[in-house]
């Protein structure tokens, strides 16, 4: 049995989005994210340091966490 989804308002997510809890919010329904695994982080920090190497010496630079909002502005 698939649980009822809760739609919330991006007020509201905003201020549930203020604790540890990886939260990822879409259409407004509020998606808990779990910890990325060891393996993951390993392949992450992996082509970061190929990224930042190959980026060295340019106006460029590599990051590995940024949060991201999209909006769609012709549907809010």
């Amino acid at each position: 049995m698939t649980p009822e989804k809760k739609i919330v308002s991006l007020k509201k997510f905003l201020e549930m989005d203020k604790g540890e809890d990886r939260l990822e919010y879409f259409n407004g329904e509020v998606i808990y994210l779990p910890s990325p695994s060891v393996e993951h982080q390993r392949v992450l920090l992996n082509i970061g340091a190929e990224l930042r190497n190959y980026f060295k010496g340019t106006s460029c630079e590599a990051f590995a966490l940024i949060d991201l909002w999209l909006i769609n502005k012709e549907n809010p």
